[in-house]
């Protein structure tokens, strides 16, 4: 609901619509969200208006907290208690690959999969929300077209980590024109 071209999307769907984000005309709503520096957070789940359950959320970053809204609207749709959902959602650590910590040295390690500079610039922001003195990105771009056709957006995407290693471009179904 948060979001203009979905909005404008779905204006005339005969399908039933409702609408999940934090502004306040939506069916679904996150309220008293609170960011935290080693998880994402926490919020308090409304459904039109009407208290639903409080949430945990393990994943860290702010669009994980939009991420398990979504889930947790599809679950009390199809009738999931508030604590079935607050229990589940807490017990969701992330998907692999996306923003997976692989281990604390002199360092923290993480690994995530994205390759679209918005998921890029989600992860990153996530990281510098978390309590660490810095956040290095080492990058490598999928393919040939992609890099090209988003090299501003990729630009600005990798310039919220504090430094970024960029690695050679891994073709693998194009090759380079």
């Amino acid at each position: 609901g948060d979001d203009e071209n979905t909005v404008s999307a779905m204006k005339n769907t005969v399908a039933q619509v409702l609408t999940f984000g934090v502004g306040k005309d939506n069916d679904y709503t996150a309220k008293n969200i609170v960011y935290h520096t080693k998880s994402a957070g926490e919020y308090d789940f409304y459904f039109k208006n009407k208290f639903v359950s409080h949430i945990e959320v393990s994943a860290p970053g702010k669009h994980n907290i939009i991420n398990s809204l979504a889930a947790a609207a599809a679950c009390h749709f199809v009738g999931a208690s508030g604590e079935q959902i607050s229990a589940s959602i807490l017990n969701f650590t992330g998907a692999g690959r996306r923003f997976e910590f692989l281990g604390e040295y002199e360092f923290t390690l993480a690994d995530d999969y994205a390759h679209h500079p918005t998921e890029i610039k989600a992860t990153l922001n996530a990281a510098k929300e978390l309590s660490y003195k810095r956040v290095i990105a080492v990058f490598q771009p999928f393919t040939f077209s992609r890099t090209a056709l988003l090299k501003d957006e990729f630009i600005d995407a990798l310039s919220v980590a504090d430094k970024v290693i960029l690695t050679s471009i891994m073709g693998s179904r194009e090759v380079n024109t």
